[in-house]
């Protein structure tokens, strides 16, 4: 080394130092490339140089950043993995000195580097590595001083090139988590929505207490209960389940809630003919989402204290006899929505006593699981209706 030169283990603390300062203050992913681009040409004085990103979606790389190459080349450069200096680069994720590109098949035919470099000048290529996954491939050719690459510049860009990957992986976190906040902002808002289309409100029904709840295990899903009345038509109970815990059940939850209102209004439909209309209506969305409804719908009719029901394909009602201390299912065998376009619901109905406790629920209830991943069951429900149902007067 001659006197005032300086190693080139020095120049590449310095380009690291520097890098480091550049990407902490870049605000984007694409200003650590620049950064990385320029600190990495600086010290080891090359005249073109580019990063190519891989690009999962079209399992191809593609250049992001890039100096000394015309921008046509830049925007139109597509290499499969695998194929190519840069496509075997990335795929084998082993740096690469290669002294004469000519000499290889899988170089470029066009002739865009100088002469020289073509024949003594390698172009220097290696892998981004984060944890293990390569990320992309950076190209270097074309020394200044037109001298050949040597193994100490592979090192010294390879360094560089870890140190870059490092913050790439960084402000991938950082968008993955804006991204997330996003999202969580969004379903929270979907939530609130949603809720908001449960009955608010408990109407007073002439000789019947109601009350409902509906705790969802995930933020929005697709479970709806309701309570219908009108001055003319006897009051009707609504409880059904949208397949899915998504976004996509919550809409479809809302667009069957729709469906249901619009049959509110005329008087004393059965509930085997509200279910039908029902099923016409959301049949084709349900198929096209290929997901489904199941439902219950029961009304009470207070002068002749009788339940009248229709089910599709939902879990069974239960009607406790507190007098008896006996449980009945109350079910038909109505198929669930969006599963046939036929008409295949039909009514039943069940007397009741004073005293007596109708329970309708989703298989939310009955399938959660106890830390030791014990499910509550049906039996368990029904324990529990029953010894609550003491406590209530008779």
């Amino acid at each position: 080394m001659k006197k005032g030169e300086v190693s080139y283990e020095k120049r590449a603390l310095k380009a690291l130092y520097e890098l480091s300062q550049a990407a902490m203050s870049a605000a984007t992913i694409a200003e650590v490339f620049d950064s990385m681009l320029d600190k990495a040409m600086k010290i080891i004085g090359v005249e073109k140089a580019s990063i190519m990103r891989f690009d999962p979606n079209e399992h191809v790389l593609k250049i992001i950043a890039a100096r000394g190459i015309p921008k046509h080349i830049m925007v139109g450069t597509r290499v499969p993995v695998g194929e190519g200096i840069s496509g075997k680069v990335f795929s084998s994720e082993k740096p690469l000195l290669v002294k004469d590109v000519k000499s290889r098949k899988d170089s470029l035919k066009e002739k865009r580097y100088k002469s020289r470099s073509l024949i003594s000048a390698p172009v220097t290529c290696f892998p981004l590595k984060v944890r293990g996954k390569a990320v992309g491939v950076v190209n270097m050719t074309d020394k200044k001083d037109g001298s050949a690459f040597t193994p100490a510049d592979l090192q010294i860009l390879t360094t560089i090139a870890a140190q870059a990957a490092a913050y790439i992986h960084i402000y991938d976190l950082v968008e993955s988590l804006k991204e997330t906040e996003r999202f969580r902002q969004e379903l929270e808002m979907a939530h609130e929505i949603q809720t908001a289309l449960l009955p608010t409100e408990v109407p007073e029904l002439k000789g019947v207490e109601v009350a409902g709840r509906c705790l969802m295990a995930s933020r929005i899903g697709g479970d709806y209960y309701d309570i219908l009345s009108s001055g003319w038509s006897p009051p009707a109970f609504v409880i059904a389940d949208v397949s899915g815990h998504d976004i996509g059940a919550a809409l479809l939850m809302a667009s069957f809630r729709s469906a249901l209102r619009s049959e509110v209004g005329i008087p004393v439909l059965p509930p085997s003919t509200v279910i039908r209309r029902l099923n016409r209506v959301l049949y084709g969305d349900l198929l096209k989402a290929e997901q489904f409804i199941s439902m219950t719908y029961l009304q009470y009719i207070h002068s002749s204290r009788t339940l009248r029901y229709a089910t599709a394909g939902h879990h069974p009602t239960f009607l406790y006899s507190q007098g008896k201390n006996k449980f009945r299912n109350l079910v038909t065998d109505g198929p669930l929505l969006g599963i046939e376009k036929g008409e295949h619901f039909y009514d039943k109905k069940a007397k009741v006593a004073r005293g007596d406790v109708v329970v309708m629920y989703t298989d939310g209830i009955v399938e959660a699981k106890n830390n030791k991943g014990k499910q509550y069951g049906i039996n368990r429900l029904k324990r529990s209706i029953a010894k609550h149902s003491r406590h209530r007067p008779g």
